[in-house]
């Protein structure tokens, strides 16, 4: 155990030099000295990912799992690596194979419904982001999560709710604000559209917001101020399909017009 420890320490501060080749090397030793250890798989699949060799960092999990049946931590990190490899199925399977171990585990229950919503498998997704919130209630990442979940949806009644509440908690976040003028834009409710945006923007100024501001003050008759921020708009498009701000410069074109 004490040589397994210098060992360990070792690794790590080759690490820290930046001689990952090395690191791995030992972190190898050290796993063949200890096969039983899950941390020790881990370690050299961490490693490995770091390296860019994720075939690698997924047999090493493989060997993992098949000495070490059962086992949360290398089911969850295999799942976590087929996730970086954008090998979504793959990762969903492995974190069902940890939600049947563990029905709570928080991490399997977000990353299921992420992926499924990535999917397209939303009704589906939702499940998976309610079980996640019985769990963590107050996660962040997961509230916005479900929030959008449930406006791309239609459940705009319930997705401006939970939007809500989380502008209640993080007033600061422009992301929060910009979701939610949306979905009032959406649900109809054009003037608190309107309201919540150009805090947003006051906030972070984004191309998704400018864009969503002119299409709003157009429904209002506020062609002026639509125009403004179409310009914006239109300054820094970064991101946005090319298709879209050609329709945009064609409408600003129209707008202009009318304001004559």
């Amino acid at each position: 155990m004490v040589e397994e420890l210098k060992m360990s320490q070792r690794a790590e501060s080759l690490e820290m030099e930046g001689n990952i080749a090395e690191a791995a090397k030992v972190y190898g030793q050290i796993l063949e000295r200890n096969p039983k250890s899950p941390v020790n798989y881990v370690n050299l699949a961490l490693i490995q990912a770091k390296m860019n060799q994720f075939d690698e960092a997924i047999r090493t999990l493989e060997r993992g799992i098949a000495a070490i049946p059962g086992s949360v931590t290398l089911l969850s990190r295999q799942a976590h690596t087929y996730m970086v490899m954008g090998r979504l199925q793959k990762s969903l399977d492995a974190w069902q194979a940890v939600l049947v171990i563990d029905p709570k585990y928080f991490d399997g229950l977000l990353a299921s419904g992420w992926i499924l919503d990535l999917m397209g498998k939303k009704e589906e997704a939702r499940g998976f982001f309610e079980k996640a919130l019985a769990v963590e209630p107050e996660n962040k990442f997961l509230r916005k999560n479900y929030a959008l979940n449930l406006a791309t949806t239609g459940n705009l009644k319930e997705a401006i709710a939970v939007y809500e509440r989380l502008k209640q908690d993080f007033p600061d976040d422009y992301e929060i604000l910009q979701d939610l003028g949306i979905a009032y834009g959406y649900a109809g409710d054009i003037n608190k559209a309107i309201d919540v945006l150009k805090a947003a923007v006051g906030i972070h100024p984004t191309p998704v917001a400018y864009y969503n501001l002119t299409v709003a003050l157009k429904r209002v008759g506020n062609i002026k101020d639509a125009v403004y921020y179409l310009k914006l708009y239109l300054g820094n498009p970064e991101g946005e399909d090319e298709a879209k701000v050609r329709g945009a410069q064609q409408e600003l074109l129209v707008l202009e017009k009318l304001l004559q």
